[in-house]
């Protein structure tokens, strides 16, 4: 059982490099010429990747390992806790690339970033464009267009909303409690509607996003906490 989740976990790393990467080729989805969501400009990351992943990584894991300073040695789940937390992480996001890889949403700067050849193009033969060829030089045209559903950045930030919000639970003083839970929902909160003025994604794929990382968030959480026995400690449930 040991030797089948190390593998699943490799396979799902192995997954989110491929697609994140592109080496995994995504359908070219058609567009219309009168949907007016796809035709906002490009205005780039208020959060960008970077930032974000090291934001997610790095602050939960910090507060955890602070906060285990306060307890004594024979009582920190340091460990497992940010074993729990990565695990969490890691499936999520590949649930989230999984959704991206099929449901293939445009963008809301798809036109913009795309810049179809318009030339080729008749829209009063058909409204839908299923065959037409992007000019743009950006590098987002080769499938980052076709990856709006639903918001990874949604996806992961509440995922470690929900994940911080069970793990502070151990943290003895309650204000500090507090002001570390509302500050990092605030973030989320800040990090969920940028993508949506960024012209990034649409609102739903932001709520699509935000629903799924609550979901799964809450989905581990159970789902650890019945294994307290087996590995996880009994002081997070």
């Amino acid at each position: 059982m040991k030797n089948f989740k190390i593998f699943f976990n490799i396979s799902v790393a192995t997954f989110l490099l491929l697609s994140i990467s592109g080496v995994i080729p995504k359908s070219k989805k058609g567009f219309s010429c009168n949907d007016d969501s796809i035709r906002y400009p490009y205005l780039g990351d208020t959060i960008t990747p970077i930032q974000l992943f090291t934001i997610l990584l790095f602050f939960p894991t910090t507060v955890i390992i602070l906060n285990e300073l306060n307890y004594p040695s024979t009582q920190r789940v340091v460990k497992s806790s940010i074993k729990y937390y990565l695990i969490g992480f890691l499936y999520v996001y590949a649930i989230t690339e999984v959704l991206k890889h099929y449901v293939t949403g445009l963008r809301p700067h798809f036109l913009h970033t795309c810049m179809p050849e318009w030339s080729n193009i008749n829209c009063s033969i058909s409204d839908t464009i299923s065959q037409f060829i992007c000019t743009g030089s950006s590098h987002l045209v080769h499938s980052d267009i076709y990856k709006s559903f639903p918001s990874g950045h949604s996806s992961l930030s509440c995922f470690a909303l929900v994940f911080l919000k069970k793990y502070c639970k151990r943290i003895k003083i309650n204000h500090l409690y507090w002001l570390i839970f509302l500050s990092f929902l605030l973030w989320t909160l800040g990090c969920c509607i940028t993508r949506i003025y960024d012209h990034r994604h649409h609102w739903w794929d932001v709520v699509g996003g935000m629903s799924l990382g609550i979901i799964t968030g809450w989905f581990m959480v159970n789902k650890f906490n019945t294994q307290a026995t087996s590995g996880l400690p009994a002081s997070l449930l």
